[in-house]
Parts: C-alpha cells; sequence; structure tokens
C-alpha cells in the first residue's frame, strides 16, 4: 500500500472515530471523542494528531505525537483500521514521530503497551526503542468510599516550595523513571516538578507527600503518580478526596519492583494490578546513548574511551584476515576518528555493540556510505571480537541495523560489500535476507579484492 502522513484536525474527528471503533472496542472506543478538545483545542497539549493515509488521501490509521513538559515526545492513541492492520500503516505513523522528535529537538520519545502486547513492543523496538520500566497500575472502586476528606494534607501553595519539595522526596525516595499520571509516563526533575503545582497536583501534611491529579480525562478520576511518607494514610487521602469530587475510581501507578507500594494498594482495596511496560527512544545526545536493543546486545556510537576495546579487535590478526592484517595504533585510531566524523556528517556510521549480559564492547556494527563503481551506497559493516564468533551476535546486530535503516532512515535497499574470501560475513549477509548482486574489485593497503555486494530491499 501507497501510504503518505499528514496533520489531523478536528474536521478528520469523524473518520477518526471510525477508525478507533474498528481497531478497540467499546468503551475504550470513546476515548478520542472524550480527549477531542484536549488533543485538538493546542492549549491543553502540545503536538500532533498523525494521520496516515492511503493513496488516495483516504485516513486509515492514527497516532497522537504529545510534547511533555520535558520536551520529550509522548506517543499514544495509536490505532489502525482493522482492515488494514498489518499493511505498514503502524510504521508509516512512527517514521512521522521520528520526524516529529528531529523537528522539535525531543530528548527522547516514549509509549506505553500491556507487557503482553508483543506486536505494539515489537513495532516500537523496530524504531530503536527499548525497555524503559515495567509499571503495575492499581484501580480502586470509589463506589464505598466515605467521601470526607481525610484531613491534614493540603496543596503546596508556592511553585518553588512545591519543586523544591519534590526534588529532595523523590532523591530520597525514588520510584524509578518515571511518573504515572493517565498512562502517560513522564521523566521525573524540575519541568514536571513545576507542571504539576500549576496543575495543582502537589499535596503534603508536612510529613508525607502526594501526587494527586490527571493530565486528561478528570472526570473519570484521578491518579496517584508518586507518594512518599505514610503510604496508607497518602492512599486513604487519595482515595476521599477524589471521591469528594464525586469521581468513581483512582488509579495507581508504581513500579513493579515496589512490593511496599502493592502492599499499601491492597490494604487500601485496589484490585489486583495491571502490567504496563514503558518503551523510550532517546536521541543521541549523551555518548553513550542506546540507539537501538535487540534481546542480547545494545549499540550505541563509539567514543574515544573505546580505543582499547577496538584494539582487542582490529588488532588480531585471524579476525583482520580480509584487511591483510592486523592494524597498528594509529590506524586503529585512524578508524575511531572516521566512525566520530560520519556520526557528525551523517548521524550514523559503526556502532559499539555491548553485550547486555556483561556490559563488555565485543564488536562493532552498523551503517556507513561506501564507494561502490560510480555511485555511493548504504552499507551494514559487522567486524565482531574473535572471541564472539559463531555465536550469532553478528546476524542479530545486523538484522538490527537492516531495519533501523529500512524503518528509521527510510532507506530503499540496503547492502553489505564483502570480499570474496570472507565466507563467514557472507553467511551473516544471507542470514539478513541479502542476495549477491555485483561484484567489483576494491583497492585496500596495496592489494586487489575482489568484493561482492549482498543487497537486501526495502518492501515497504
Amino acid at each position: 500500500m501507497d501510504l503518505h502522513t499528514r496533520k489531523g484536525t478536528m474536521a478528520d474527528l469523524d473518520r477518526m472515530l471510525e477508525i478507533e471503533r474498528s481497531a478497540i472496542p467499546a468503551p475504550s472506543g470513546q476515548y478520542l471523542y472524550e480527549n477531542r478538545h484536549f488533543f485538538f483545542d493546542g492549549i491543553q497539549n502540545r503536538g500532533e494528531m498523525v494521520l496516515a493515509c492511503d493513496e488516495t488521501g483516504y485516513p486509515v490509521g492514527m497516532g497522537q505525537y504529545s510534547v511533555l513538559p520535558d520536551g520529550s515526545g509522548w506517543l499514544e492513541t495509536l490505532r489502525v483500521e482493522r482492515e488494514y492492520q498489518r499493511q505498514g500503516v503502524g510504521k508509516a505513523i512512527y517514521k512521522r514521530y521520528m520526524e516529529l522528535a528531529r523537528e522539535t529537538g525531543a530528548p527522547s520519545l516514549a509509549m506505553f503497551t500491556g507487557r503482553k502486547n508483543l506486536a505494539s513492543k515489537g513495532l516500537a523496538e523496530k524504531y530503536g526503542f527499548h525497555l524503559a520500566a515495567a509499571i503495575h497500575q492499581f484501580d480502586l472502586d470509589l463506589s464505598a468510599v466515605n467521601a470526607a476528606i481525610v484531613p491534614g494534607f493540603h496543596p503546596v501553595p508556592d511553585e518553588e516550595e512545591a519543586v523544591a519539595l519534590l526534588t529532595r522526596t523523590v532523591e530520597k525516595d525514588p520510584w524509578g523513571p518515571f511518573m504515572g499520571l493517565n498512562r502517560t509516563f513522564l521523566h521525573y526533575g524540575e519541568p514536571l516538578y513545576r507542571y504539576l503545582h500549576r496543575e495543582g497536583m502537589v499535596y503534603t501534611d508536612g510529613e508525607s507527600v502526594v501526587v494527586l491529579g490527571a493530565r486528561m480525562l478528570r472526570h473519570r478520576g484521578l491518579n496517584v503518580g508518586y507518594m512518599a511518607g505514610d503510604l496508607d494514610k497518602c492512599l486513604r487521602f487519595a482515595a476521599s478526596a477524589t471521591a469528594a469530587q464525586g469521581m468513581g475510581k483512582l488509579t495507581l501507578f508504581a513500579p513493579y519492583e515496589r512490593e511496599d507500594i502493592a502492599a499499601a494498594a491492597k490494604k487500601a482495596g485496589f484490585g489486583e494490578p495491571v502490567e504496563l511496560i514503558v518503551m523510550e527512544w532517546e536521541a543521541v545526545r549523551g555518548e553513550n546513548a542506546v540507539l537501538m536493543e535487540t534481546d542480547r546486545l545494545a549499540l550505541r556510537r563509539l567514543t574515544q574511551e573505546d580505543f582499547g576495546d577496538l584494539c582487542k579487535i582490529l588488532q588480531d590478526e585471524e579476525t583482520m584476515y580480509a584487511y591483510e592484517g592486523a592494524f597498528s595504533d594509529a590506524e586503529v585510531q585512524d578508524w575511531l576518528d572516521r566512525q566520530l566524523a560520519r556520526y557528525e556528517k551523517y548521524g550514523f556510521g559503526l556502532w559499539a555493540v555491548i553485550c547486555k549480559a556483561t556490559g563488555e564492547l565485543i564488536g562493532q556494527c552498523g551503517l556507513t556510505m561506501q564507494p561502490w563503481k560510480d555511485e555511493e551506497v548504504l552499507e551494514i559493516g559487522y567486524l565482531f571480537r574473535r572471541d564472539c564468533w559463531h555465536k550469532g551476535y553478528a546476524t542479530e546486530a545486523a538484522i538490527a541495523c537492516r531495519e533501523y535503516a529500512f524503518h528509521t532512515l527510510g532507506a530503499g535497499e540496503v547492502c553489505s560489500i564483502i570480499r570474496d574470501i570472507n565466507l563467514a560475513s557472507q553467511g551473516v549477509a544471507k542470514r539478513n535476507g541479502m542476495v549477491p548482486q555485483d561484484t567489483w574489485v576494491k583497492h585496500y593497503r596495496g592489494v586487489d579484492m575482489p568484493h561482492i555486494r549482498y543487497v537486501v530491499k526495502n518492501s515497504r
């Protein structure tokens, strides 16, 4: 299907509601209608509703990109009409998400899904998202809760006081990287704390602290995003304050690992938890930011600090047989400098491959522009430490780079250029879906080296 995206507006609401009703059952299928002003008035929420359209301009999918208080992007309300599912609509929406991240300078993007929703998790992983947090959602039915507010708690009146209180309290009692409000997961930090104060969500009794409120859909109920101190008292206050406003439900979001919070929720009468995960993509601003992950590997940019690990690879005679021998220190440094220059020019290059089980740099794999005859082509290259051969690492990393090339860079095809005597690397290329296309003799280190170009095309 030939797909393109555009910005959705309130004028598209009827069609978007049809998409939502097709994609998910009621009452969840009423979510967009209830949030229509939140998403489209441009006051309560900043961002863009992305519409994916077929070749005739007919909308077949949608997804909201929202800008959170710290400038990060939150991806929500992704819906694809049932008959158009598994046809690349979600990928088209994600491609626009990544463009919006670059346009807005977002430091990160995140989304949530159910722990068992492997399709949603897998789509995010194709674009370099990694598992960032596991969250429990607890819900409390307030129909039997006394509406008399538990005394003692009051909103923190001064913004600077609220920022200082939350900063101090969260440092002492952290809840992981995210605070949850309406299944939106926001990074802790000063921008969030100022937002919470402006929305009147920060409460204290002088000893305990509660964040209580809603990002949207306030009529449905309130959320406890964070609490510290006397947890039982915090939950009694939150339940009574929510019930006093005529709302029927209180929701609590907490990290999986916090057994004390789970025990307090059970004691307060909350139901069994819903298991959620948060997937996150981070812009490469820090040198060690992870670009993409696989089951066993993480890929990030190389840095000067990796020189020693590169020497273990590039100065091993057997590893470097296809390059006519091991590199000198100067040649290793030149190799590293070329990757750093590629990051600046293209945004990609050969990346460090980290074994997640050990934290070690075990190889390199990535994307480079390479001369081939009279043109430049996008290539996947890989080179691993000898003791890590024959374990499937190269194939695992190469497949991830292929997906990055297709889904993040939008490449029409990608190749691997391999010396004719390097049978192991040719095997990796074949497992990466590539087929031999043509040959050429390259001249390197004073030697004529016949090479084969293996190519795989983007089916989307």
